[in-house]
């Protein structure tokens, strides 16, 4: 599964609890509390140590394995400026330009 957002949460969340998306069926009370607590957490600081402690408990289970790692390549040439480029999306176009 690829993540739509950079924020980590949105793939550890998956496997939390008895979510509909937690194909593995997967469970682990320490991981479920460890993601609940970083949810309601403000401090960022804090909330990223909480999620790579959940992470280091799914990574020690192993509830899945995987197997593909989806990726994209892009050239540029010079003369099209403007484009932009955001992780997990397509080259956004809006403000490309063509120099003759």
């Amino acid at each position: 599964m690829v993540g739509s957002l950079l924020d980590p949460i949105t793939k550890l969340d998956l496997y939390a609890g008895d979510g509909p998306n937690n194909y593995a069926k997967w469970h682990n009370k320490e991981f479920d509390a460890l993601v609940k607590e970083a949810e309601a957490e403000q401090n960022e600081d804090k909330r990223f140590d909480l999620l790579h402690k959940a992470e280091d408990i799914m990574f020690t289970d192993s509830p899945l394995i995987p197997i593909i790692f989806p990726s994209n390549s892009y050239l540029q040439k010079g003369s099209v400026p403007g484009l932009q480029y955001y992780v997990g999306s397509k080259p956004d176009l809006r403000y490309a330009k063509i120099k003759k």
